[in-house]
Parts: C-alpha cells; sequence; structure tokens
C-alpha cells in the first residue's frame, strides 16, 4: 500500500433532540429544546462521556471497549454567534492511529451535528479500521409498549414521494434504511423518530445505510456502511 496520510471523512447531519414547535410556517424552538440539546451533547461529547455516540472496530476490537482508554484532546471554538465548534482528538496508545470527532453546537436550535476524520500518523500500515458508524446511539423506553418508529418514503420518483410510514419494531426486529442506484434517498428518507420527542437524520449521498434493531427495551442505530482498512 502506497504510503500517504489517509483521512476517511464521514458525514452525520443533524441529530434533533426535541421536537420542533410550529407556529404558521415557522420553526420556534422552546427555550428548554436548546437546554435539552446543550444537556446531550455534554453527556455524549463531555470530555469524560462513555459511550460516545459513534463506534468503530479497530484491530477486530470495537471502539466501546478501547476507546475511553485513548489519549483525549478536546478544544473548543466560537464559529459564530450562534455557532460553537468543539473537537475531540482520540490517539491510539501507540500513536499509529488518530480518530478525530468535529461537533457543531447550536445555540438558536436543539440540534448536535459531528463528523468523523481518521488519520494514520505512522509509518507504517495501521490495523485494520472497519465497522465505521458515524452514529451509534442507544435509546431507551419505559413502559410495556413496543417502539413505534416513525419514518418516510425517500424519494422513488413516484406518487409515493416522500410519503409517512410507521412500523413497529418488536424485540430483534430490525429496519435498515439505504439508498439505490447511488443515490442516498431514493428509496427512503433517512429522518426517523424511533421516540416520542427524538429525531435523528444521517445523510451520506449513495453511501448511507441506517439500522434499527430494538433489543429488549433499548434501540441501537447505527449510520454507516462497513469500511475495510486504513493505510499509511
Amino acid at each position: 500500500m502506497q504510503r500517504c496520510a489517509t483521512t476517511i471523512r464521514l458525514w452525520l447531519a443533524a441529530l434533533l433532540l426535541f421536537s420542533a414547535v410550529l407556529t404558521g410556517r415557522s420553526v420556534l424552538p422552546m427555550p428548554e429544546e436548546i437546554t435539552t440539546a446543550h444537556r446531550w451533547l455534554a453527556d455524549h461529547l463531555g470530555q469524560e462521556a462513555v459511550p460516545r455516540p459513534f463506534s468503530f472496530d479497530y484491530d477486530g476490537q470495537s471502539s466501546t471497549n478501547f476507546l475511553k482508554d485513548w489519549k483525549l484532546a478536546r478544544s473548543s471554538r466560537a464559529l459564530s454567534n450562534q455557532r460553537t465548534e468543539h473537537t475531540l482528538s482520540f490517539t491510539a496508545p501507540q500513536g499509529e492511529l488518530v480518530c478525530r470527532c468535529v461537533a457543531i453546537e447550536y445555540e438558536d436550535f436543539p440540534t448536535v451535528e459531528w463528523t468523523l476524520y481518521f488519520k494514520n500518523t505512522g509509518s507504517n500500515d495501521s490495523p485494520v479500521l472497519s465497522n465505521i458508524q458515524a452514529l451509534a446511539l442507544y435509546l431507551e423506553r419505559s413502559g410495556s409498549d413496543e417502539f413505534l418508529l416513525h419514518h418516510q418514503v425517500g424519494s422513488p420518483a413516484n406518487l409515493t414521494d416522500y410519503a409517512p410510514n410507521q412500523t413497529w419494531l418488536p424485540p430483534k426486529a430490525r429496519k435498515q434504511f439505504a439508498g439505490e442506484g447511488g443515490r442516498a434517498t431514493s428509496a427512503d428518507l433517512s429522518l426517523v423518530e424511533p421516540a416520542r420527542s427524538c429525531y435523528e437524520e444521517a445523510l451520506g449521498p449513495g453511501r448511507c445505510r441506517l439500522d434499527v434493531t430494538p433489543d429488549g427495551s433499548t434501540v441501537p442505530h447505527s449510520g454507516f456502511p462497513f469500511i475495510r482498512g486504513l493505510g499509511s
């Protein structure tokens, strides 16, 4: 493999934490929704947050088992009056791989978005990097009712474009959203509502996949296709 610095960029669009309040044609989030979004970022992307809302396999091991042991450098900077950028850089113990998560926090809308970057900073090929999930999120429910997933048809260019759907998710069921023909939303719109007040959207033209698999009272969400290898 030719020696080069390789960066894999995985884009994840907005994670909307609470339903928007509609007034006429305007979207007016409530102050408590903004507060909830800030709290969510602190809980999931703060200095000591565990687990992180993304995952990957490295040398056959899941990052959920080792990422907490990697060196973490965290910084923040204001991009504007309404946007703050938070950067978390995780470095492997031997220093051969850096996983960088760049998140944007908004002051005027209950949204958190982030992008993952991977770079081999060593002089040799890294171990195999695979199963990169830019979004790996667990949601819990209370009560005995099963999860009801609200989702929409994408744009197959017919009368069903953007039609709403509902799918009950009993334990061990699996619902997958993916594009067709190289188009990210030709079959499904990758905006789902697995809980009453939690939205998520994963975008990656032609390469987006969203899996929803309930297990008892928890739904794991994972966001991008299997990717193997990262050369130096």
